[in-house]
């Protein structure tokens, strides 16, 4: 017997991340926030930048990439090239924007470009990016 998507634990995490417009704008507003917090150095803390510029990207893109693969109507309306809904390639572009998010997180950690565009883009653009693409993808997805 075949696991339905919907009874995945990504899609738990995808319907408490973005199933409601309130969710969604909380999840926003808290990555906002912190992004902002950290970008101009109030709080510069390697937690924030760790969990906010790493951890939730990550988790956002590999949603994303979960959301993608388990879509017919997402692969009619975006016209993804086909590699996108093959499990071995998609999983590898997984794995490779995971690597380049970690090592932007890492060009910051370890001070090697740290200046407020790249603090910006690492804590702020990439995961509200990232759950904004996660929203709409979640909208496409037919609903039961």
């Amino acid at each position: 017997m075949e696991k339905k998507f919907e009874d995945s634990i990504q899609y738990y995490w995808i319907r408490n991340l973005v199933g409601t417009p309130f969710l969604f704008s909380a999840n926003l507003f808290i990555t906002l926030v912190f992004g902002l917090l950290y970008s101009f150095r109030v709080v510069y803390s390697d937690i924030i930048l760790i969990f906010f510029g790493m951890i939730t990207s990550i988790v956002y893109i590999v949603l994303c990439y979960h959301l993608i693969s388990n879509n017919l109507r997402i692969k009619i309306m975006l016209r993804l090239p086909e590699w996108f809904f093959q499990k071995k390639k998609s999983r590898m572009l997984m794995v490779m924007d995971s690597l380049v998010i970690v090592s932007l997180v890492a060009i910051l950690f370890f001070d090697i470009f740290n200046n407020l565009v790249m603090r910006i883009m690492v804590t702020v653009f990439v995961p509200l990016f990232s759950l904004i693409i996660l929203r709409i993808l979640y909208m496409v997805y037919p609903k039961e």
